[in-house]
């Protein structure tokens, strides 16, 4: 199954599946890297924003939002959602984040990849550098990928170790989704951008602390408001300390297009 057919599948069903304290702790945190970085207006670019979850709240506070995504079902959703709560500033566009030809080059005030798309996507090195293309100098994408060091636990507790020092290799592999995903380390996700033009601002994981607990643990802990404000203040603090990123399940990596002087050869 390829990613497209996926996520058509998995669209009527998509929002409720991430409807738990887990995943809002996981928002919040995400939520927490957006609204620091934030253009004061503008138009976003939500690249593989699938069923609006941040294109809708970006709208709410008046921001203009082109949404992109692959899955023609995941935009169905989006619009539903879309036109329930009668919000008329998000366009939706059908594209693959490695071609998005349909964009025009320096178009956005910022730019979301949340959802991992980078690490679905097929050619991560490609999507990077459209997004980079189409982002306005001196501004910033916020994007979200698959943690290679947390995987590494999954294949030993399925008992796939045979199959580790393939995935160590190619940081890629296939799981119940069907499509294959590539896995990045905290380094190799700072060279992605690198390589796309990105000044490299930040990097941290989704969560810290949290990732290395069974989810169903992490699930009846956070059900208390205060243990999850505690907790969430926690992984908020350590989020971005080097010694801590790589346990996380996701990785998230704030980069800058540099300004046009700040070029080399210009």
């Amino acid at each position: 199954m390829d990613v497209e057919r996926y996520y058509d599948e998995k669209a009527p069903f998509y929002d409720g599946e991430y409807k738990t304290p887990f995943f809002q702790l996981y928002k919040e945190i995400t939520w927490d890297d957006i609204k620091r970085f934030l253009p004061e207006s503008g138009v976003i670019l939500d690249a593989g924003g699938g069923t609006g979850e941040w294109a809708i709240q970006l709208a709410e506070l008046g921001y203009s939002i082109v949404l992109t995504d692959i899955s023609r079902g995941m935009l169905r959703q989006a619009r539903l959602k879309l036109e329930e709560r009668n919000i008329h500033t998000v366009e939706l566009k059908r594209a693959d984040i490695t071609n998005m030809s349909c964009l025009p080059d320096e178009t956005f005030d910022m730019a979301l990849v949340q959802g991992d798309p980078l690490s679905y996507c097929g050619d991560a090195e490609k999507a990077a550098k459209e997004v980079h293309r189409v982002l306005k100098p001196g501004c910033f994408c916020i994007a979200s990928v698959d943690s290679m060091y947390s995987a590494v636990a999954t294949f030993i507790a399925s008992n796939r170790v045979d199959e580790l020092e393939d995935f160590l290799r190619t940081q890629s592999a296939s799981f119940r989704a069907g499509f294959t995903i590539h896995y990045f380390t905290p380094e190799s996700l700072r060279k992605l951008f690198e390589d796309a033009g990105f000044e490299v601002v930040r990097i941290r994981g989704k969560p810290v602390f949290l990732s290395v607990i069974p989810r169903e643990i992490a699930h009846n802990l956070l059900q208390d408001k205060k243990t999850f404000e505690k907790i969430l203040e926690l992984e908020l603090r350590y989020c971005d300390d080097t010694s801590l990123v790589g346990f996380a399940r996701h990785l998230e990596i704030v980069g800058k297009k540099r300004e046009k002087s700040q070029c080399p050869g210009i």
